[in-house]
């Protein structure tokens, strides 16, 4: 279960207002080091496998509390708070990756996610600015984490395969989380699979291609790949009937934007 929430909200010192959002966890439950083991307890239940959409009707209660302990231990540890735990630079944007997706369910949860209605929209224009968590001893928004630190400090397109808003549109989440040792092939994971499903790239029987909007969004971060025609190269294989017309419609610029769905990444039920 969850066993509570300070809530602080207004203009705070950096007069951005929105609320900071605090986990409260008995001093006995708290993990006595950094670990994502309650966090990879929370998506192997959660995240469907193959579509990385989230089954959230399964958090609230114990899952929900192991959440908490997750981002509890977060808000503790850090690269700036405890930066002997997080030697490396992948160390590193494997903590703020996992933070951003924790925060993400979170904040999913406080919306009321787990009734498990598939129909609610992320509210987009307020979540990723207003709403914050305390990550590595700062309180901190979604955009801050984003923006300010993964996209700042980390030289990485991969980055947007792996950070999830909880919109159908976003790339799917990962049912484990980011692991230092193993960070490069989960990326690149990621990528290849995101770009097989219809919300990254889709080529149509009439020849037209279109991408995810993330593409034209940050297209600048993609530019030292070649832009979209390096990430296909990368990861549509070879086999893939739709890798020839893809590149070529990319190269010429020929590739339009799929549409963005910002419902809720909630797993469907079975039909």
């Amino acid at each position: 279960m969850a066993w509570g929430v300070a809530l602080a909200c207004g203009l705070g010192a950096n007069l951005s207002g929105g609320c900071t959002r605090a986990v409260v966890v008995p001093p006995d439950r708290r993990l006595a080091a950094y670990s994502v083991e309650p966090y990879a307890e929370v998506l192997a239940a959660a995240v469907e496998r193959e579509s990385g959409l989230v089954d959230y009707a399964v958090l609230p209660g114990r899952l929900e509390g192991r959440l908490d302990m997750y981002l509890d231990a977060l808000a503790r540890f850090g690269p700036e708070t405890t930066p002997e735990r997080f030697a490396g630079t992948d160390a590193r944007l494997a903590y703020y990756l996992n933070a951003y997706n924790a925060a993400m369910l979170r904040l999913w949860l406080d919306e009321g996610a787990g009734d498990g209605d598939p129909d609610r929209d992320v509210a987009w224009l307020t979540w990723f600015s207003t709403r914050r968590f305390v990550v590595d001893g700062r309180a901190r928004s979604l955009d801050d984490l984003e923006h300010g630190i993964v996209r700042g400090r980390f030289d990485d397109p991969r980055i947007h395969f792996a950070l999830v808003c909880g919109a159908v549109s976003c790339p799917p989440l990962l049912a484990e989380p980011f692991d230092p040792a193993r960070l490069d092939a989960q990326l690149d994971g990621l990528g290849r699979r995101w770009l097989m499903q219809d919300d990254g790239l889709v080529v149509d029987d009439d020849g037209r291609v279109r991408a995810s909007f993330l593409f034209a969004w940050y297209a600048g971060d993609f530019d030292d790949w070649g832009g979209l025609a390096g990430v296909i190269e990368r990861y549509v294989d070879e086999g893939d009937p739709r890798k020839a017309r893809a590149l070529e419609a990319a190269r010429s610029g020929r590739v339009s934007s799929l549409p963005y769905d910002w419902s809720i990444n909630q797993k469907r039920p079975a039909r």
